[in-house]
């Protein structure tokens, strides 16, 4: 199945996880992130069309199912009737639901969802955005200079903005800010999803992308994080430059992974400053 470039509803996850979409392989958010903090080598194994993209989580996922419970994906979650993942019953469970596109939680796990999906909704609704009225996983398919891509945003508010829902053990903006978007490389995907908006819905007003950050226990409080202006010319700038990289390596068939010259580790300032303090090391 391939789908014309534009913004389409009713799309499968699994075909999109597999990049069933469009005529030849295609880019998405995650192999950009693989070739900008990896290497084009990692991002070609990593693939669908290219390697294998279907890496499989040891542990169930309340997160992933959060995410479905809130946008609209409940036929995906697959309650088990069990205390634990010991059993060879409850694993076995959990691999074929997996095997159906589909993500098992435990019992106990599943009665954190329902808490998790009314605290995102209500803070949408403090910030103005009602979530029935909003596209939610459509998937994005457009053609760059002869390289097709694809993405899939949570959230595509009628205005405004654009969204991606995000869970975390901490969801204060401080220090989510701090200890996962740039690690997570989220700005870039933030850039790369703003920039299927403006190829597949070309008609359409120009957005801004906010992370709906929701905690993972109780009290299950969210928060709205943007990417300023600076961060998102920097991530756009990385999007392209992973664009031409990923471009060469096509055509030319050569898959670099990281390069063979040496890389000397230097002293942070403050570690120099700490190894004086204690009278170990002297500038």
């Amino acid at each position: 199945m391939t789908l014309p470039p534009g913004l389409h509803a009713n799309v499968s996850f699994d075909d999109y996880l597999r990049d069933r979409l469009c005529p030849t392989p295609s880019l998405s958010s995650s192999t950009v992130r693989t070739v900008l903090s990896q290497s084009p080598l990692h991002a070609k194994m990593h693939h669908p069309r290219y390697g294998d993209a279907h890496e499989e989580s040891s542990r169930a996922d309340l997160g992933t199912a959060a995410h479905a419970a809130l946008l609209g994906g409940d036929e995906r979650i697959v309650v088990l009737d069990a205390d634990d993942w010991r059993t060879k019953a409850a694993k076995d469970a959990r691999f074929a639901a997996r095997r159906a596109g589909k993500i098992a939680i435990l019992r106990d796990t599943s009665e954190a969802l329902p808490a998790m999906v009314e605290s995102a909704r209500r803070t949408l609704a403090a910030a103005g955005i009602n979530l029935d009225a909003c596209r939610c996983e459509h998937t994005a398919v457009w053609c760059e200079n002869g390289q097709w891509c694809r993405a899939r945003p949570d959230i595509v508010a009628p205005v405004d903005y654009a969204i991606d829902y995000k869970t975390a053990t901490n969801a204060d903006p401080a220090t989510w800010i701090r200890t996962s978007l740039l690690d997570g490389g989220y700005h870039i995907q933030a850039a790369w999803y703003l920039r299927a908006l403006e190829h597949a819905c070309p008609d359409e007003p120009t957005r801004d992308f906010l992370f709906l950050v929701g905690e993972l226990k109780p009290p299950f409080a969210c928060s709205l994080v943007g990417v300023s202006p600076t961060l998102l010319a920097i991530a756009q700038a990385q999007v392209e430059h992973a664009m031409e990289k990923w471009r060469a390596c096509v055509e030319n068939d050569l898959w670099p992974g990281y390069d063979a010259r040496i890389h000397y580790a230097e002293a942070p300032i403050w570690y120099e400053r700490e190894m004086a303090e204690k009278g170990i090391w002297t500038p």
